[in-house]
């Protein structure tokens, strides 16, 4: 009650006052509250007030409300005779010592005023900057308050892009330790999550992001330790960040480009790998060809794919149709495998456990563009179908059916698309009438009718 009255009261004087007396009111004020929760309250309101007088004297037009603003929009320039100059030292003082504070709701406007005085150019020295990534560094790797350290989550996020020198010197080192030390005995998914959290997050500037993405593909080779449930969650965590760095950067061509190149020929090489050393019951093959972590995979591989320029994606289709089709790993980094790759081909382990990756297959050349040409289609299309009737793994064979529904939909219409369709509806009509592949058969005739209702008509004739 004392806080929405006082709130009420110096938004009213601020209103009617000068900015800059605004200013003298709130810093001189600071330290007047009294001591308990009254004194608490009264210094979130100062700062709620000191980011309100942050907003007004930056930005022409006066916000009635505290209305959230869009701080990665643009990087305000700073009025020469700004109050904000005059009263600079003690103003990051306030805010710093709110950083200090234990009470969350000081934390949290204290980081969102600080955002907002990075994003001011001209404001903030390189050791106040410093200083503001070490906070939020501080926030981000010990604070207990989740809401507290996905705020200096996103602060970090915001300010990247216009201080990555500093961010990569202050917290992307930092993270990269603090992951590296997750990866001990007495570490917990949840520690492990805030440090991979954090390198996606702090993505935002191509520096910074070429940084980031050789961690995150690092740790995900190192995910041998711990039991089985732990390395699959580091998997999806891992995969969940990766996709959130390609979400982030896919609006510039050159850093998707680069994060395609760096991530797709990785998590493919790991995969093809693991199903290679299934016989070996390691830890790296039972964790990555599980199908929580195939599933993750799938969908960090679709969107670093879905955004590329036809010239592009040609360059990289290629190269996986070959892996899947003719085994050639020449892409794959440190691809000196003991065995062959051989996903469509009839036989036992390690080819049953190979056969799963089709999904990754899938992921890529359905998340292309449609004027994108897909090399050897008719094979691949043929190992497809078979594959997708014929598997006894029901990850396996939905994996394939999608991928056949979806290189189907991309086929242009013609004879060769009709001759395409009766040889599926063989295939359907083949599987409904024998047990052991109904189940097969259902699923790819559910996935090809989303896409292509022409096969209704087909299969219906031949009843």
């Amino acid at each position: 009650m004392y806080f929405h009255y006082w709130w009420n009261s110096i938004v009213s004087i601020c209103r009617a006052a000068s900015v800059g007396q605004s200013w003298r009111c709130c810093l001189v004020s600071w330290s007047c509250g009294k001591s308990g929760v009254l004194r608490k309250k009264v210094q979130v309101g100062f700062l709620l007030l000191l980011y309100w007088c942050l907003i007004t004297s930056s930005i022409t037009s006066v916000p009635r409300t505290l209305e959230p603003i869009n701080m990665a929009a643009s990087s305000p320039s700073l009025p020469d005779k700004s109050p904000l100059l005059c009263f600079k030292d003690a103003l990051c003082s306030m805010v710093f010592s709110a950083l200090a504070e234990p009470n969350v709701q000081l934390q949290l406007v204290g980081i969102r005023a600080l955002t907002f005085l990075g994003l001011l150019q001209g404001l903030l020295d390189l050791p106040d900057m410093d200083k503001l990534v070490d906070s939020l560094a501080q926030f981000i790797l010990y604070e207990e308050d989740s809401q507290t350290s996905l705020a200096a989550m996103e602060a970090a996020g915001t300010l990247t892009p216009f201080y990555p020198e500093a961010f990569s010197r202050c917290l992307v080192r930092k993270l990269s330790k603090g992951l590296q030390s997750e990866l001990q005995e007495d570490s917990t998914p949840f520690q492990q999550d805030r440090c991979l959290q954090a390198l996606a997050a702090v993505s935002t500037h191509p520096s910074i992001m070429k940084e980031t993405v050789p961690i995150l593909l690092q740790h995900l080779q190192k995910v041998q330790k711990g039991s089985m449930e732990a390395g699959v969650h580091s998997v999806v965590s891992v995969c969940q960040s990766l996709k959130q760095v390609a979400l982030q950067c896919h609006q510039n061509v050159q850093n998707y480009w680069y994060f395609h190149q760096a991530v797709v020929p990785c998590l493919m090489g790991l995969a093809v790998q693991a199903s290679m050393q299934e016989n070996t019951h390691t830890m790296l093959s039972k964790v990555l060809l599980t199908e929580e972590a195939l599933s993750a995979m799938v969908l960090v591989i679709s969107t670093a794919c879905m955004y590329l320029s036809p010239e592009l994606a040609a360059q990289s289709v290629s190269k996986v149709v070959a892996l899947f089709l003719d085994g050639e790993l020449s892409f794959i980094p440190g691809n000196s495998f003991p065995s062959t790759f051989q996903p469509f081909q009839d036989g036992q382990c390690p080819v049953q456990t190979q056969k799963k990756l089709v999904a990754l297959l899938m992921a890529f050349v359905c998340s292309l563009p449609r004027n994108v040409p897909i090399p050897q289609q008719d094979r691949l299309l043929r190992d497809l179908l078979a594959l997708s009737c014929s598997s006894d793994c029901l990850f396996t064979a939905t994996a394939a059916a999608k991928c056949f529904a979806g290189l189907v939909n991309k086929h242009p219409a013609g004879p060769q698309l009709d001759e395409l369709l009766r040889t599926a509806m063989d295939k359907l009509e083949q599987g409904l009438n024998e047990a052991p592949h109904r189940s097969q058969a259902l699923t790819l005739l559910l996935w090809v009718s989303l896409h292509h209702s022409a096969i209704f008509p087909l299969l219906l004739g031949q009843s």
